[in-house]
């Protein structure tokens, strides 16, 4: 290669039909245009002959016939393990093999020297490149000629990956997650196991047959890249038995009353399932159980959507949720009841009594009142004329009952004296 180099850099002119003379001005004799010594005069040293000039090529340059002008491509797999490495072949005809060449792969690569007419190139991008060839010979290019050449680069072959799910009944979506640094994905091939190989898209749909147990098949993926490199991935995909399952769930509660707490009982009310099934309660209030029969106790009050979902392997079978929500009133709901009595001094017997009652959650919906003589009354506040008294003072018992929302009601009772005139 370093002669190459210095054939085409420091290259002289040289004209080979006229010989360098010596000279004979003051020479005896004419000096010697051999390499073998200096010549010599009468008067003393002569001039040191020339440096002998390269030989002339065996053929000059405009008398080279090349034929079959042309070189020849190959290339490696550029499919992992393998890198994908150009060899291009001179395959011309009459070039003097002496002759040096040069090559420009059309990446910025070039490569110059004496009898490189087989060459290697490896490109790191995809492309179509114009790699041209050129002969040197006596500092004159006698041949020149290109090709195109595709390549498809480095890091080719994809990572076939895929996840699949069930969208209803027994009918799957797969969708491939390949992974590919360089180039596109060309061809999908899904083998699903069960006799059926379909080449499609990266997502597909695939319905298996029902069965009365459940069935595992390997299925596996196999992706082309536009270089033509392959990967494959095979995962299991569990398809469950066909279950007929129906049915709803039961449920009660706990009085939310005082000194009780209200708590919900559900229980599957299911048929069909098979005995691994998994049973999964959401309560409608962002939490859950699993179980045939759960306890919940709620929070707060509200309205919830209770819906029962049964398992089995992890796939749904079947799901439930009760046509009424169900209503909870939570916890602190049974109020408690206070009231105040105000008693005018001139008319003693006209008896004023307002409700000081409170409820810890929810809101209180009736304030009921008995006077001890026969009389009643609703409301916060309420005024209760009682009959005169005779010569004695007269007691009275009087009771508020204060009912919430939940229905939760407590009573409270105090006693007023009526005196007498």
């Amino acid at each position: 290669m370093t002669a190459a180099l210095c054939v085409l850099s420091c290259t002289q002119v040289v004209d080979y039909n006229n010989k360098p003379s010596s000279n004979s001005s003051s020479s005896s004799g004419s000096s010697s245009g051999s390499s073998s010594g200096t010549g010599s005069t009468s008067g003393g040293t002569g001039p040191t002959a020339p440096t002998p000039l390269p030989p002339a090529p065996a053929t000059p340059a405009s008398t080279v016939k090349v034929t079959n002008l042309g070189f020849s491509v190959a290339s490696t797999s550029p499919c992992n393990p393998s890198s994908e490495i150009f060899t291009f072949t001179n395959t011309s005809k009459g070039i003097p093999a002496t002759a040096s060449y040069e090559w420009y792969f059309g990446d910025g690569n070039i490569i110059i020297g004496v009898g490189d007419s087989v060459v290697t190139n490896q490109y790191s991008s995809a492309g179509t490149y114009k790699v041209t060839m050129k002969a040197i010979y006596g500092g004159e290019t006698i041949a020149d000629t290109f090709q195109n050449v595709t390549a498809y680069g480095t890091d080719v072959t994809p990572a076939a990956n895929f996840s699949y799910s069930l969208t209803s009944g027994n009918t799957y979506s797969f969708i491939s997650s390949t992974l590919l640094n360089h180039g596109s994905i060309n061809k999908y091939v899904w083998n699903f196991d069960d006799g059926n190989i379909l080449t499609g898209n990266a997502s597909i749909l695939h319905t298996y047959d029902k069965f009365t147990t459940d069935k595992t098949y390997n299925v596996k993926l196999t992706v082309t890249s536009n270089a033509g490199c392959t990967s494959f991935i095979t995962n299991k995909v569990i398809v469950p038995a066909v279950y007929s399952v129906s049915g709803s769930f039961n449920y009660f509660s706990t009085s939310p009353c005082a000194p009780s707490t209200e708590i919900f009982t559900f229980s599957q009310n299911i048929s069909g399932a098979p005995t691994t099934a998994a049973y999964r309660w959401d309560f409608g209030d962002g939490t859950s159980d699993v179980g045939k029969t759960v306890t919940k106790q709620y929070n707060d009050a509200g309205s919830r959507k209770v819906v029962l979902s049964v398992y089995n392997n992890a796939i749904l079978l079947y799901a439930y949720s009760n046509p009424a929500n169900i209503k909870s009133y939570g916890p602190d709901v049974t109020p408690t009841p206070s009231f105040d009595i105000q008693q005018d001094n001139n008319t003693p017997n006209v008896v004023s009594f307002n409700s000081t009652s409170s409820i810890p959650h929810g809101s209180i919906q009736s304030l009921s009142w008995t006077f001890g003589d026969g009389s009643t009354a609703t409301g916060y506040n309420v005024k209760h004329i009682y009959a005169a008294p005779g010569n004695t003072d007269v007691s009275y018992s009087i009771k508020l009952t204060v009912t919430g929302d939940s229905n939760c009601s407590s009573d409270a009772t105090k006693i007023v004296i009526v005196p007498h005139k």
